[in-house]
């Protein structure tokens, strides 16, 4: 379940902007590493400051071509994976 606030705190940090986009992080305390793909990382950046309903518009302002609604679900599924992965906390 997303946190009522709509806002995160980044509890891992990048370790490596890669140049197709990619971005992977690393948690010292795990061991793990995540790499997140291009829109993942627009997830992860935006999620402290802008409520999912502005990521999804946001992601549709690239011009992809997917319905909002199934955008914004995606959205909201990356942020609970996120927030599962410790990568970002409820604020």
């Amino acid at each position: 379940m997303l946190n009522s606030t709509g806002y995160y705190k980044h509890i891992l940090k990048c370790s490596e902007q890669m140049e197709d986009g990619r971005m992977i992080l690393f948690d010292p305390d795990s061991g793990k590493t995540h790499v997140l793909n291009a829109t993942a990382v627009k997830i992860y950046r935006l999620c402290t400051n802008t409520e999912p309903e502005g990521i999804a518009l946001s992601i549709l302002e690239e011009g992809m071509d997917v319905d909002k609604e199934v955008i914004l679900e995606d959205v909201c599924d990356t942020i609970q994976n996120f927030v599962e992965l410790n990568i970002i906390a409820a604020i």
